[in-house]
């Protein structure tokens, strides 16, 4: 092994698209040629860098920690077997060698091109991810039509899947659950009732179990090697994370289980498809049917339907016609989640022996911790908050801040430098694309000066404009972007400077939230939102309030609003939750 000196200290990257593709030969084969490289010259190997994901991702794990340790002069020269495993397409692989060329040299152990062909080669690879994708799909819809299907990323709940018949068959200790869950439905039991049962019971949800069979397979040393896990200790730990975060059912899963037909046997495949970042849905005609083995039966997926729909038009039937003030604002101090919006169509108020009072029409808020996620959180009790009250104490402060001057004046001289700051960092960033475009105006014209005196055939000057032309629409986008938050950042500064004007409209309106119509009440809530970002409720009613328009005193105990918990929550009684 040669030895490690300042100038011939190297690393080695690897990278296959999927973990799936990790498991045959590939990755061996380019540490193995990448080695003999290395060996050949003299080099001393410092790391191995290893990802399984996709080329066109100019961000993965390994190849940013790559990056980062290039910039800290751990190594003078990255390996790399063939120059698509760098990256595919022209975006991705030139963000990671801008970022290198800076710091290290790049070699490829298994090409030896000169660097004026670099470009064509890249801007090849990226057809070439293209045309895979296009035949991998419709290998794919070919296989669906006949029976079979390919390894999904993940399958159903209630499925596994036989890579020897390349089909789902069913997986017995989850299919119970799943007829349970739709026997629990037709019975008439809600969603987050159902998700409340199934945690009480400890039925492990399909995420956990794949977090659990990744904290057995880090404990293998080869797995952890040929899947580029280099701080195994660091992923242990956010495995851990993810399965204290992530543990349990929630109501979203369980609402989606209940919708899918494919429990009693009527499936499609080549539903979706991925256009730019986004999963988008296919039109109707080209899905393919495909057939699951049936857990259920037609006649209970049709009960369970119905009782869906006649419990979505309760709940549409009981909600409140009135807006909410701090909807989108109010946060939960414990579980950090925002507070969704609740109506009680009828509230318990007094027992008096076998008699009890009812009020009519309670609003209310409830934190998502509590809402969705009963088994993580318990973040109050009672649950929900009387919208009334914490509404009035955040108009109370509000009210009393706009008729002070002095206070104001200080919050818009806060706000004033945040926004130079900010405005100075977009037109930084505005400086560094406008130049990268002018640079690519020269580019393009140096190409076609080789065109005209005939160094460039025709074809190598199409191709290399479609490289400048993909990169010069990325950057016109981000431009548009930047130039969208400068506008933005101006516009609120406009603003601010109509405070005044926001003053004398709030001296005009009612100092109690209850007795305003509903146009004061709307007036007031644009007042609330505009001048405050977010307001914090902890589980002793204590509400602290962050300004949008700048700290307007420094933070202390005294801007936070200490009220009781009989102050603000009440009991509600058959609460029903509006979106």
């Amino acid at each position: 092994m040669p030895k490690q000196t300042a100038g011939n200290r190297a690393a080695i990257y690897a990278r296959v698209s999927t973990e799936e593709q990790g498991d045959n030969n590939s990755i061996p084969d380019q540490l193995f040629v990448c080695r003999q490289y290395a060996e050949s010259h003299d080099l001393g190997i410092v790391g191995e860098y290893i990802d399984m994901e996709s080329g066109l991702k100019g961000s993965r794990t390994n190849i940013d920690m790559l990056i980062a340790d290039a910039k800290r002069g751990l190594f003078d020269m990255v390996i790399v077997k063939k120059i698509d495993r760098l990256g595919r397409g022209p975006r991705a692989f030139y963000r990671i060698m801008d970022q290198l060329d800076n710091c290290v040299a790049v070699k490829f152990a298994a090409e030896d091109y000169p660097e004026e062909v670099i470009p064509f080669l890249v801007a090849f690879g990226g057809l070439e991810v293209k045309m895979i994708k296009e035949r991998t799909s419709a290998g794919r819809r070919t296989k669906a039509r006949s029976g079979r299907i390919s390894r999904p990323p993940r399958t159903l709940y209630g499925y596994a899947y036989d890579p020897e018949t390349e089909a789902f068959v069913i997986n017995e200790a989850e299919t119970r659950w799943v007829r349970q869950i739709f026997a629990w439905h037709v019975e008439g039991i809600g969603v987050p009732k159902i998700t409340h049962m199934l945690n009480q019971e400890g039925v492990p949800s399909r995420l956990e179990c794949e977090l659990t069979e990744r904290l057995t397979n880090l404990a293998d040393e080869h797995w952890c090697r040929l899947h580029g896990i280099r701080d195994v200790e660091a992923e242990r730990n956010k495995v851990r994370a993810r399965l204290a975060k992530h543990n349990g059912w929630y109501t979203q899963i369980v609402a989606k289980l209940l919708k899918n037909a494919s429990y009693c046997g009527e499936g499609f495949v080549n539903k979706h498809t991925v256009e730019g970042t986004k999963r988008v849905l296919r039109p109707r005609e080209e899905w393919i049917a495909f057939s699951y083995p049936p857990i259920i039966d037609r006649t209970t997926f049709d009960a369970a339907q119905a009782v869906t729909d006649r419990l979505k038009r309760y709940r549409t039937l009981q909600r409140s016609d009135r807006e909410y003030m701090l909807r989108g604002i109010l946060y939960c101090a414990e579980c950090q989640k925002g507070f969704v919006i609740t109506y009680a169509p009828w509230h318990r108020v007094a027992k008096d022996g076998t008699k009890t009072t009812y009020e009519r029409g309670t609003r209310g808020y409830r934190c998502r911790g509590m809402r969705y996620y009963p088994h993580l959180y318990q973040c109050r009790r009672p649950a929900n908050v009387v919208a009334h009250r914490v509404e009035q104490a955040v108009w109370e402060k509000i009210y009393t801040g706009l008729q002070n001057p002095e206070l104001l004046g200080v919050a818009l001289e806060c706000e004033g430098r945040m926004a130079q700051e900010a405005e100075s960092h977009l037109l930084e960033a505005i400086g560094r694309i406008e130049r990268r475009l002018a640079d690519l105006d020269i580019q393009s014209q140096r190409i076609l000066r080789l065109f005209v005196t005939g160094k460039w055939a025709e074809a190598d000057l199409d191709m290399q404009r479609t490289v400048i032309m993909e990169e010069r629409e990325a950057l016109e986008a981000e431009l548009a972007e930047r130039y969208e938050q400068r506008n933005r950042q101006i516009d609120h500064r406009e603003l601010l400077r109509r405070v005044s004007t926001i003053a004398e409209v709030a001296a005009q309106l009612p100092v109690s939230v209850r007795v305003m119509t509903p146009d004061e009440y709307r007036q007031a809530m644009d007042l609330v939102r505009l001048i405050l970002q977010r307001l914090t409720l902890d589980r002793h009613g204590k509400l602290t309030i962050d300004m949008t328009i700048g700290e307007v005193q420094p933070r202390s105990d005294a801007e936070s609003l200490p009220i009781s918990s009989d102050g603000i929550a009440e009991p509600s009684q058959g609460g029903r939750q509006s979106s």
